[in-house]
């Protein structure tokens, strides 16, 4: 009788830690902040919310475009965000990048800039 009663404590025991494993995996929460010559990218990733933030710490410049490229295993997408060409942005100033429609997990985000005949490339 007990050792019976100490293999379902044991199976209990395992039951909570597979558990325990399982919330973490499938719930993950991060934030990443990366430094390019005169860009900040911080990427949040939790379950309700996927966001990219650009802050540009330079010069006031005009942008062309902004590219963003979000790769994970197999699965890879190609987001476009097209700003006009006379889009002026100042020192300072942050742009936001709504990145909840995106289901998985980035493994690796590619951002490239393109402003005042210049490209830079970000990669998180």
């Amino acid at each position: 009788m007990r050792n019976r009663n100490g293999i379902i404590i044991l199976l209990l025991i395992a039951c909570v830690f597979i558990a325990i494993i399982f919330f973490v995996l499938h719930f993950p929460s991060s934030t990443e902040r990366i430094s390019g010559k005169e860009w900040i990218a911080t990427y949040q990733d939790n379950t309700t919310h996927r966001k990219l933030e650009l802050e540009y710490i330079g010069k006031d410049i005009l942008i062309s475009s902004i590219n963003i490229r979000i790769e994970s295993g197999l699965y890879k997408e190609t987001l476009r965000e097209d700003y006009d060409t006379n889009t002026f942005l100042i020192s300072g100033k942050k742009i936001e990048f709504d990145l909840s429609d995106i289901k998985q997990m980035s493994e690796r985000i590619e951002i490239t800039i393109k402003y005042n005949d210049a490209t830079e490339k970000i990669i998180i």
